[in-house]
């Protein structure tokens, strides 16, 4: 299942989210969500105790327009353009959008 986040939430709903995820689960994040991966932020501590379970990916364009450069990322948060987020969606048993 392929889940989607779009916010950058507090730290104990992001650990609900993420605890929700199936082992071998992917989750996106888009729009403000990709503050969470920025790798100096609480939330990425948060993501990166999911990292080996699960797969962390974020939207490039998405990063680059809230100023956030590569060098910046969570080491091991796959980055995918709008192409990688279709093929994400269609490679996925189900989606699930959390706003």
């Amino acid at each position: 299942m392929l889940f989607v986040l779009n916010k950058a939430f507090d730290l104990a709903k992001l650990e609900t989210y993420l605890s929700r995820i199936s082992p071998n689960g992917t989750i996106l994040l888009i729009e403000d969500a990709v503050y969470t991966v920025k790798s100096n932020s609480q939330s990425a501590t948060v993501i990166a105790n999911y990292l080996p379970h699960i797969t962390v990916c974020a939207i490039a364009p998405d990063l680059m327009l809230r100023g956030i450069n590569e060098e910046e990322v969570l080491d091991g948060v796959i980055l995918v353009d709008y192409d990688g987020f279709v093929d994400l969606t269609v490679k996925s048993e189900g989606l699930q959008f959390w706003f």
